[in-house]
C-alpha cells in the first residue's frame, strides 16, 4: 500500500524511492522495481517515457484500477 501511496503524484523512479524513505519505509532497489512491475502487470500502475533535463525518464501514475485500490469510494461514484 505505501508503493501505490506514493503513486498519488506523478514521479519518476528516484524521487519515488527517496520519497518512500523519507515518509515510511526503505526498500532497496530490487525490491522496489519487483513491486512497480508487479504493479503494473496487475493494471493498477501506468508509466510513460518522456524526457526532462535532456535526460529520458520513466514516469510512473497511478492507473484507475490502482485509484480504486487507494480510494475504495470511488467505485460509489
Amino acid at each position: 500500500m505505501a508503493v501505490i501511496a506514493e503513486l498519488r503524484a506523478e514521479g519518476y523512479g528516484y524521487i519515488s524511492r527517496k520519497a518512500l524513505a523519507d515518509d515510511g519505509p526503505a526498500f532497496d532497489d530490487d525490491t522496489l522495481c519487483a513491486l512497480r512491475q508487479r504493479l503494473e502487470s496487475q493494471g493498477l500502475r501506468d508509466s510513460e517515457w518522456r524526457q526532462e533535463d535532456r535526460r529520458n525518464k520513466r514516469f510512473y501514475h497511478l492507473s484507475p484500477a490502482g485509484k480504486v485500490i487507494l480510494h475504495p469510494g470511488l467505485l460509489d461514484e
